[in-house]
């Protein structure tokens, strides 16, 4: 992950573990994008992919469907 691209991700994981305290976020290539997964008792409940130019974040992917979040608690 480019140096400024993972800023805007840390950036991300950091307001979203100051509102959400009982989450573990983890920064991840996500389909070979900067990503993020938020993980409860060790159970992945979401999983971000996010499309950066520059220093923003231009789109986000977001997956919360639990079928399709099982190979990530596995993984």
């Amino acid at each position: 992950m480019a140096s400024r691209q993972a800023g805007v991700v840390r950036d991300c994981k950091l307001a979203w573990e100051a509102r959400l305290r009982d989450l573990t976020i983890l920064e991840r290539a996500v389909n070979g994008q900067p990503g993020l997964i938020a993980r409860q008792d060790g159970v992945t409940v979401s999983v971000c992919a996010f499309e950066v130019a520059g220093d923003r974040i231009t789109r986000v992917w977001a997956v919360r469907n639990r079928d399709k979040l099982r190979h990530w608690t596995a993984g």
